[in-house]
């Protein structure tokens, strides 16, 4: 199952995986429309163009890291649904071998994953995470909220939210 709290037993899809692998997909369709229409901050400074094919490629692969990590609580069996430990992240992030791939450390990680399961909001708590990583975290939390509807709402309740709230401008 997914994990966590009990409410999740009520998910259509109760794999963690599947709910890791919409938040990616769902991310992944937000990140694409922003890349094309230069709305990703670039790391170096201005936004991100279609040619910047390299940077788009690593940050596609944070995507898939951080959307994996942001559950690493439910990976490790928390009864109870919270903003993963950095052990679990750091653990996860390990087993995963996130570095080798995602170019992302320990560190950037669980602060990435803080940010999205917004932990210490306006307590400085971590070094703020770049402009086109806050970028990313936007898209991420978008993507889990949209596959929790769709997990316990159905596909007509994320595909109404959706239209609702986040559609592109």
């Amino acid at each position: 199952g997914k994990g966590g709290d009990t409410q999740y037993i009520n998910y259509y899809d109760v794999s963690l995986y599947r709910h890791c692998m919409d938040v990616t997909v769902i991310a992944v369709m937000a990140f694409f429309y922003a890349w094309q229409n230069e709305r990703i901050p670039h790391p170096a400074g201005e936004m991100l163009t279609p040619d910047d094919e390299k940077i788009a490629e690593l940050l596609l692969k944070q995507i898939v890291a951080i959307a994996f990590l942001h559950d690493a609580d439910k990976y490790w069996g928390a009864e109870h649904s919270s903003s993963p430990k950095r052990e679990q992240v750091e653990q996860l992030h390990q087993l995963l071998e996130i570095e080798k791939w995602a170019s992302l450390d320990v560190t950037t990680s669980f602060t990435l994953v803080s940010a999205m399961e917004k932990r210490g909001e306006g307590n400085a708590l971590f070094t703020r995470p770049s402009l086109t990583h806050q970028k990313l975290i936007g898209m991420l939390k978008i993507g889990d909220k949209i596959a929790s509807i769709a997990s316990r709402k159905g596909l007509e309740a994320m595909i109404e939210d959706y239209n609702q709230k986040y559609l592109p401008e």
